[in-house]
């Protein structure tokens, strides 16, 4: 669910549901550069990974999502590909929280509150 919190003007993508369709594809800027684009609308639960309401090949307004990423480089995309790599395998590592300097449990609700763990991060 793409929760915006008003109190730090975050948004939050909560994926694990099937209630957040993506879609990605491309636009075209001014000067007509093809820009790739990513897009993140609501939806009703469902399974994940099946279609959700965007349906491939027919065009959207870019104003219809409430969250969209933009990019002019390729680059930018591996990175982020590489970061949501690297927190699918921190996902797999089991942690022993009697070990961590901070109580371990974070609530969810509260995520500006919880510490991240980060390894390796990418400007892009």
């Amino acid at each position: 669910m793409i929760v915006k919190n008003t109190r730090n003007n975050q948004v939050e993508l909560a994926f694990g549901k099937g209630d957040i369709c993506i879609a990605g594809g491309y636009i075209r800027d001014e000067m007509l550069n093809k820009m790739g684009l990513v897009s993140f609308i609501n939806q009703d639960a469902r399974d994940i990974g099946i279609e959700g309401i965007i349906k491939g090949g027919t065009p959207y307004l870019v104003g219809e999502f409430p969250v969209i990423m933009t990019f002019t480089k390729t680059e930018s995309i591996d990175a982020l590909i590489s970061q949501l790599l690297q927190a699918k395998e921190e996902m797999k590592v089991e942690v022993n929280f009697e070990t961590l300097e901070h109580d371990g449990v974070c609530d969810s609700s509260h995520l500006n509150n919880c510490l991240m763990s980060m390894n390796d991060n990418f400007g892009n």
